[in-house]
């Protein structure tokens, strides 16, 4: 559910405006050739490491940003989540139809 421009929750639909963010305060791409590389970057990263970035992000958010990484990449880096927070990304990742 997009937000007022430069909210949060605007951040997750992958619709970056001038000024938008993520809540780590990253920039959010707003090109689709630079939302895969970002999302590669997560899948490049140790699980550990990726999960406690998507941790601080919405559930929206991380699930944004597990798409497109393999089933295995995404795995790993939710198994070593919050339950309670991959248990969020994964529903929201379910209702995409990921």
């Amino acid at each position: 559910m997009p937000g007022p421009p430069g909210s949060v929750g605007g951040a997750a639909s992958g619709a970056g405006s001038a000024g938008g963010g993520t809540a780590s305060g990253a920039p959010v791409p707003s090109q689709p050739g630079a939302t895969q590389d970002v999302n590669q970057v997560y899948g490049s990263m140790v699980p550990t490491k990726a999960a406690a970035i998507l941790q601080q992000m919405t559930p929206q958010e991380a699930a944004a940003a597990l798409q497109g990484l393999s089933t295995d990449d995404r795995a790993a880096i939710l198994e070593k989540m919050d339950p309670k927070t991959a248990a969020a990304v994964i529903q929201i990742m379910g209702r995409a139809g990921q």
